[in-house]
């Protein structure tokens, strides 16, 4: 088989791989090192505990030895005492293969050997000395031949004579603790109370220390010697209550290893369970990710399209798991993405519609373009409440099947029964067939619809219109549909509450400049009315110019509010009937700047100032107050420029009478290129000749009697320079 790893270059792919082996992998390793150390745990307890019972063993077995042997002492020392020599032969035959040998030594320490050979004279100390003399047997331990301990067992050979002497006898080591028995991989040692060996082997006699010992009857014992480890099992002797001699301490030992020794058969095949659990979790988890790694593409693809806003894309897994359900599931969102995604986008469009415009008719009928785009219905129908106070009567507007709007509108008033199931069901109405009779509804009727969604059109709990949805035949609204005409409702309802507010604070703000201009005029009899006549012209000129509309907007407002600076004007300067004085002058020229500070600190006539600054510059830059120039002069200063003037001039002062009309037309051609913007000169002349203010004389001044208006304006007490106008001489 050929080992493919491209399968790794994916980044889930590369993720399971090791998933798998992982899985597999460490679970295993884990399991098997916790079963190691656990039957490597119980083998040492188990070798322990065996060690512990045969040390017990062996040290009861010493005790019945040294028994035999304290009997056989005192069956010699009987023969010994009555002098029976077969006797003591016959005894002395029977304990050879027990004795290295035995003797009796006299009170003046003299040993006569009896069997075998004996190491010497003991020597006994008044305790040991006492201890025999009561008849009781004595074991010493003493060092012998090869740097050893050996034992020897003494008993009184008369008690009621001491001067005889007593019996040594010396057992043979291998009958007192016969290491034969011992299993050959366990170690047999005895030790004295003091530390001595009695025995064991060479190669664990080293290792043993009193130390490790501990105080209690019976333990475990554990040590290294080089590079082996020993587990051991204690078991203590006491001899004292019958031979007054120390305790000894029969130690089993026995080679860590080779306790452990079934473990090796675990130790050679773990590595290959390992190895095959490797193989094998490879195995399967190739077969795993290359299952899965189709799908996932196929999905990968599918969510990219998506992605790109291409919701008709499909995905298609036929592998007969959560993948192909996952795949059926995908295929369903995307379908429902797709038709959110198109509502979304006909309900942003509507509301963009909607907001871009502050004219009722122009919202509904975006409304009733877009509206049939977006929901399963054929028409569409806006009723508007003509008045806030009378909601009853409406102009209705209906779509056109082509997603249009009808040019014209029809009015209806709604009886007080149909005003009334409106206001009762501000979430909406279904109304099929004959169910279907209502006044509202008679422009859909007409066109050949049946069944109906009729939507109040609510804010503030005040009725604004009702939104109709028709079908030639009454189908199954969707829930979705439902919620999507709900919230076009929604919206219509806020635009033209939006709309009416907008129109309300136009006619308040309209309203309050009116009374601030009249307020403002009112300061001198003579100039009643001029802020309003001079708005109304300078707008007409503006129009005829071709301004936007929102430019006429601020060309109205900033008219009304083109003098505000004279409120600081003193009355006795606007009144004077003479030629104002210099500083008088000066005083009235700062009527621009002083209502270009009265509204500078209100953000929304920041449009206006330059109207109310600039209105008495001059063309030629002979103006003030900064002496701008041609261009730099705002458009709609410019256009006040001509209509002040002219308002000004054609009325009376108490400075001078008004003039004639024509006369002031001819004084303001005379003055264009210079002091006035020949353009808006032009526009004025035509505005003037349309409104036939001056009639058929004003048309004669505009083309041959203009060069006689100079000789009017020549006095500066006939001009306006002394209360501020443009011309002069």
């Amino acid at each position: 088989m050929k080992w493919d790893a491209t399968f790794l270059q994916s980044k889930v792919a590369r993720r399971i791989f090791f998933l798998f082996v992982l899985c597999a992998l460490v679970p295993i390793t884990v399991l098997t090192l916790i079963s190691y150390r656990q039957v490597t745990r119980q083998l040492k307890d188990q070798a322990r505990k065996e060690l512990r019972h045969l040390a017990e063993v062996e040290g009861m077995a010493i005790f019945e030895k040294l028994e035999i042997l304290d009997d056989e002492t005192v069956m010699l020392a009987e023969n010994v005492r009555s002098g029976a020599a077969s006797r003591l032969a016959l005894s002395t035959q029977g304990a050879g293969t027990r004795l290295r040998g035995s003797g009796i030594v006299t009170s003046q320490g003299n040993v006569t050997v009896l069997t075998g050979s004996l190491s010497g004279a003991p020597v006994l100390t008044p305790a040991e000395a006492q201890h025999l003399s009561s008849g009781k047997a004595l074991l010493q331990t003493f060092a012998c031949e090869n740097e050893q301990t050996c034992v020897r067992l003494l008993r009184q050979i008369d008690t009621q004579n001491p001067g005889r002497g007593f019996l040594v006898v010396e057992p043979d080591p291998k009958y007192l603790w016969d290491t034969d028995r011992v299993s050959s991989s366990s170690n047999l040692c005895i030790l004295t109370e003091s530390g001595r060996t009695l025995s064991c082997p060479t190669d664990a006699r080293s290792s043993l220390a009193r130390e490790e010992l501990g105080k209690s009857f019976s333990g475990d014992l554990e040590w290294a010697q080089a590079d082996r480890h020993y587990l051991g099992g204690y078991w203590k002797l006491f001899l004292k209550p019958n031979f007054l001699s120390p305790q000894w301490t029969v130690i089993l030992s026995e080679s860590a290893a080779d306790v452990l020794s079934p473990l090796t058969v675990f130790q050679r095949t773990f590595p290959l369970v390992i190895l095959l659990t490797v193989w094998v979790v490879l195995l399967l988890s190739v077969i795993q990710i290359r299952r899965s790694l189709v799908p996932l593409k196929k999905l990968q693809k599918g969510t990219r399209q998506v992605a790109n806003s291409e919701f008709d894309a499909r995905v298609e897994i036929a592998s007969g798991d959560e993948f192909e359900e996952l795949a059926a599931s995908f295929n369903q969102m995307a379908t429902r993405l797709g038709r959110q995604f198109r509502a979304l986008q006909t309900i942003d469009e509507i509301d963009r519609g909607m907001l871009s415009s502050l004219h009722s008719e122009e919202i509904v009928r975006t409304v009733l373009r877009r509206t049939p785009d977006l929901l399963s219905y054929q028409e569409v129908c806006v009723g508007l409440a003509d008045d806030a106070d009378n909601p009853a009567r409406m102009v209705t507007y209906v779509g056109t099947p082509t997603g249009g709007s009808d040019a014209g509108s029809h009015n209806v008033t709604l009886p007080g029964r149909e005003l009334e199931e409106i206001q009762s069901h501000p979430d909406g109405l279904q109304l099929d067939g004959s169910r279907a009779s209502r006044s509202y509804l008679a422009p859909l009727v007409e066109r050949g619809m049946h069944s109906f969604l009729v939507l109040p059109l609510f804010h503030d709990d005040q009725l604004l219109g009702i939104l109709s949805l028709g079908n030639p035949v009454r189908v199954v609204v969707a829930d979705e549909d439902r919620r999507y005409a709900r919230q076009i409702a929604d919206q219509l309802a806020a635009a033209l509450a939006n709309a009416r507010l907008v129109k309300e604070l136009d006619r308040l703000s309209v309203g309050t400049l009116t009374a601030l201009a009249r307020a403002i005029d009112a300061k001198s009899t003579w100039t009643a009315g001029h802020s309003e006549r001079v708005t109304s012209m300078a707008v007409e000129i503006g129009k005829f110019m071709g301004l936007p509309e929102r430019e006429l907007s601020i060309l109205y407002r900033g008219g009304l509010l083109h003098d505000i600076g004279k409120i600081g004007t003193p009355p006795a300067i606007l009144e004077k009937p003479e030629k104002l004085t210099a500083e008088e002058f000066r005083i009235m020229r700062e009527h621009v700047a002083t209502g270009a500070r009265i509204l500078e600190p209100i953000p929304g006539f920041a449009e206006l100032i330059p109207i109310v600054l600039h209105h008495h510059e001059r063309f030629d830059g002979s103006g003030y107050p900064d002496g701008l120039a041609g261009e730099a002069i705002h458009l709609n200063a410019r256009i006040f420029a001509v209509a002040d003037v002219y308002d000004a001039m054609i009325s009376d002062r108490p400075y001078r009478k008004a003039w004639p009309p024509n006369h002031v037309v001819g004084l303001v051609c005379e003055k264009a290129g210079t002091h006035f913007d020949p353009r808006v000169v032009q526009a004025f002349l035509e505005v003037v000749t349309r409104q036939n203010v001056i009639g058929q004389e004003a048309a004669a001044a505009h083309g041959r009697s203009v060069r006689h208006a100079p000789s009017l304006v020549t006095s500066p007490e006939a001009t306006e320079e002394s209360r501020g106008a443009h011309v002069g001489s």
